[in-house]
């Protein structure tokens, strides 16, 4: 009985330990994608930007000044996500 006690406490170890593993593995992609969603809302904010300097639309030019620290914001986040 000792034995089937401490093979099912393996079993169990070894389920847990590949839940673990799962979580860190989602939890490093969701990461990822925050950084990327990021560099991503940067670069339109950049456009939105330089668009509303070429047209003269301050609301444009600052909708994407706002745009780059919002990806800015969301790339620290996943920066900061990806090391914990």
């Amino acid at each position: 009985m000792d034995e089937q006690v401490k093979g099912k406490a393996q079993s169990l170890k070894g389920k847990a330990e590949e839940k673990i593993g799962k979580i860190k593995r989602d939890a490093r992609e969701d990461a990822m994608q925050d950084e990327v969603r990021g560099k991503v809302d940067q670069a339109l904010g950049k456009v939105n930007e330089e668009a509303g300097k070429l047209t003269g639309n301050r609301s444009t030019e600052l909708g994407g000044k706002a745009q780059q620290l919002k990806g800015k914001a969301e790339e620290k986040i996943g920066k900061i996500k990806r090391r914990a």
